[in-house]
């Protein structure tokens, strides 16, 4: 007994006289039902929109004001695409790269110039996909839940029919007529 009472007095010497720190790697701000947001995230999200908003020549909110504001779009960001995967929404990588295709289509560009084109722009080709994929994710989503939300009946329909064969055969007649009178650059008014 007295032996295990001089070694733990021991070990107690021993460990205060070696100082043991701890270092904070990143903190937690935000926690999205099972996932969390990192501080390191926001700060690199709220780097980003300021330096769009800088290089769009728009007025910045205060640090404060910006940090909210993106940290509550981060938040419901994450939520829809929790939900998402729990619907089982997933983007395919063809239909990824399609995207991609289309977006550099629609620029006048190839896929290769239009990965250029953003690495010019400071921007990693990886981070543009996957903020891709994101967007398409939450749009089916958005699409799966309004659409499953909308009911139209058949009375709607026949409804809609009746008012709209009613609607050409009014009696409402429109006199329509536009003048132009041309006046040299040197009259008087």
């Amino acid at each position: 007994m007295i032996k295990i009472f001089f070694i733990a007095i021991w070990l107690l010497a021993v460990l205060s006289g070696t100082e043991i720190q701890a270092r904070v790697l990143d903190r937690i701000v935000a926690v999205v039902e099972d996932d969390v947001i990192l501080e390191r995230e926001l700060n690199t999200e709220v780097a980003a929109i300021t330096e769009k908003l800088k290089s769009g020549n728009v007025m910045i909110p205060p640090d404060f004001v910006l940090r909210k504001q993106v940290l509550e779009r981060m938040v419901v960001d994450k939520l829809q695409r929790q939900l998402a995967a729990r619907s089982g929404i997933q983007v395919s990588d063809e239909m990824l790269r399609n995207s991609v295709s289309e977006i550099a289509a629609r620029n006048g560009m190839s896929v290769e110039a239009f990965h250029e084109e953003l690495n010019k722009q400071g921007m990693d080709f990886k981070s543009f996909e996957d903020n891709l994929r994101n967007e398409i994710v939450i749009n089916q989503l958005r699409g799966r839940e309004i659409g499953a939300r909308i009911k139209v009946t058949d009375a709607e329909v026949a409804h809609y029919m009746e008012t709209q064969s009613k609607a050409g055969q009014s009696n409402s007649r429109y006199r329509i007529g536009h003048i132009l009178i041309a006046v040299s650059h040197a009259a008087s008014s």
